[in-house]
């Protein structure tokens, strides 16, 4: 007979069992202890909303006044866009100067590129989807425009939908792009 342990073995049974509930013990703590730690590395970077959320401590009220000003504004846009008053129209749009956080006029690069794209993408037809309200910074209205009439089975597709970003500072509300160009992203869903 064989000298070496045999975990099955009658007179080694119990040791081989207490060996085991310890060995399994110790990996259940040092399991926990690694699964604990995990989460509190690194945090993820503040957006600029974020930022400006928490510094500012702003709380968003909306009121049927606010709502009615940012439909007004967005449908003043479009009937711009309507009538090809686009020069107009682009002038209705500012930015929101990342470094300050204040509103300023679209910089002559940006205006002569948003005229550019307006032109390009001259509709028939121009519709508001829908507007999103989240915080003072971050709002969607998402419009769509129908750039040729379709006819019954023309598989082309007609329509292109645009975002722009309504933006409330010291009460007033402007309209902005919502666009990495500007430094106008947002965190809301399409």
């Amino acid at each position: 007979m064989s000298t070496r342990w045999h975990p099955f073995s009658n007179k080694n049974t119990s040791k081989y069992y207490a060996m085991r509930k310890s060995f399994i013990f110790t990996f259940a703590v040092i399991l926990l202890l690694t699964l604990g730690s995990c989460g509190k590395g690194t945090k993820k970077p503040m957006t600029t909303g974020e930022i400006l959320d928490s510094v500012t401590k702003i709380h968003m009220e909306m009121s049927q006044q606010d709502s009615a000003e940012v439909y007004a504004l967005v449908n003043e846009y479009l009937d711009k866009l309507r009538e090809d008053k686009i020069d107009e129209a682009v002038g209705m749009i500012y930015f929101l100067n990342p470094m300050n956080y204040q509103i300023e006029t679209l910089p002559d690069k940006a205006v002569r590129r948003s005229k550019l794209m307006l032109t390009r993408f001259k509709g028939v037809k121009y519709d508001l989807e829908r507007i999103i309200y989240d915080r003072e910074v971050d709002n969607i209205a998402k419009y769509t425009v129908t750039l040729f009439e379709k006819e019954t089975g023309d598989p082309r597709p007609n329509t292109i939908s645009f975002m722009l970003k309504p933006i409330r500072r010291e009460g007033k509300w402007y309209l902005t792009y919502c666009d990495d160009t500007t430094g106008n992203g947002t965190n809301l869903p399409n």
